[in-house]
């Protein structure tokens, strides 16, 4: 089934996304973004393509404070499976990073242009990932963008049959130390991070899973349509 006939009906526009944005920056981030912030944000578009879809990125000036403030939208919906990410400002700094071929982004609200289509049809391994990301001018991997995309697409997250439930994507760019040992054994950045189903009544949330060895790709892979200058921030 092609992503058209099974997700396309659950993209909705940058309008529609912003008047979510709205809702959280008042529940949940107490306000962060001001009035004119969100209104001279660029909502015009409005016809999402599943392999360039606009998507409203909320960055709030570090990759611990973007993540935390997608993490309180995501449980006050009651997506509480977050403890294989860490939760505080030094255990993430201490375990989390963003890949190099990732875009870097000034505080504020941006405009990004995000890939759903691509999955283990596409590439076998992440390090094909990894790979393909440094070869492909205009190709970068998604990181807290993506907690923007499911967080403002809730058709994307409520079902059973729902793009991120039935296609659990990974944030590629979001590289992370082994979590389940102790700092002083976690070795290199082998780990990513992926929306997932847990064990038994642990819920949906987000996990890190390894890249070391080789395992398969098993979901969606997020991409991100970089322009020039975010590969040039990237590198």
């Amino acid at each position: 089934m092609s992503f058209e006939s099974a997700y396309q009906n659950q993209l909705i526009s940058t309008s529609e996304q912003l008047e979510v944005l709205r809702d959280y920056n008042q529940r949940c981030w107490q306000g962060h973004f001001s009035q004119e912030e969100l209104a001279a944000l660029d909502v015009s578009y409005e016809r999402p393509s599943p392999d360039n879809v606009a998507v409203i990125h909320a960055e709030f000036g570090s990759s611990w404070d973007t993540f935390n403030a997608w993490r309180r939208v995501y449980m006050s919906h009651q997506i509480t499976h977050w403890n294989t990410m860490p939760d505080s400002r030094r255990s993430f700094e201490g375990a989390v990073r963003q890949h190099q071929q990732t875009a870097q982004y000034e505080p504020g609200l941006h405009i990004v242009h995000m890939d759903l289509t691509q999955d283990h049809d596409t590439y076998r391994t992440m390090n094909d990932v990894y790979a393909a990301a440094e070869e492909t001018p205009g190709m970068l991997l998604a990181h807290a963008e993506g907690l923007a995309l499911v967080g403002l697409h809730r058709a994307l997250r409520d079902s059973a049959d729902s793009y991120a439930r039935a296609k659990t994507p990974y944030l590629p760019g979001y590289q992370a130390r082994n979590v389940f040992v102790p700092e002083a054994r976690a070795g290199d950045y082998d780990w990513t991070v992926r929306f997932d189903h847990g064990h038994l009544d642990e819920g949906w949330g987000l996990r890190v899973f390894p890249t070391k060895g080789d395992p398969g790709i098993g979901g969606a892979v997020l991409l991100v349509h970089g322009t020039q200058a975010d590969r040039l921030a990237a590198t």
